[in-house]
């Protein structure tokens, strides 16, 4: 039997890879600064126009507890959101490099000794991808913070 490869993106943020799904991203853009909205946590960045809509962005490194992300971001990555919220369809975070395509087979991923494992929000699990450790996201995670704050996609 065959092996099937899932097509995912490796994100590079400053001192964390991500690794998701490529079913999961809307778009890969250049990167916009979002217009922040008022008393807003610092996790969240605030809105940024996207395809006719203002969409939720969202500080990942602050989220993860890593800090605030103060480097130049270089790319914006959408997110499809995935629990049909019609209020929350997308969430947007930015990316310091090009994310890149992979295709992921079962052999190429390790799991992470569990006293590496963290609580982290917004983030799933961490795995080794091909000897490099990285990051797989909980974007529900990241819809129920931004459902919390009552955002919602205008």
């Amino acid at each position: 039997m065959e092996e099937v490869a899932v097509r995912c993106l490796v994100i590079p943020l400053k001192g964390l890879l991500m690794l998701v799904p490529n079913t999961t991203v809307a778009e890969v853009t250049d990167f916009v600064e979002p217009m922040p909205l008022p008393n807003a946590p610092e996790w969240f960045r605030g809105m940024l126009p996207w395809r006719g809509r203002n969409i939720p962005m969202v500080d990942m490194l602050s989220v993860t507890g890593q800090g605030k992300d103060t480097q130049q971001a270089k790319r914006l990555v959408v997110f499809n959101t995935m629990n049909g919220n019609a209020e929350l369809p997308f969430v947007a975070i930015s990316a310091h490099g090009i994310p890149r395509l992979v295709e992921v087979k079962g052999e190429m991923v390790q799991p992470v000794d569990e006293d590496e494992q963290d609580e982290a929000t917004g983030i799933s699990c961490r795995v080794l991808l091909a000897d490099r450790k990285v990051a797989i996201p909980d974007i529900d995670a990241l819809e129920r913070l931004l459902s919390q704050l009552s955002i919602k996609v205008g």
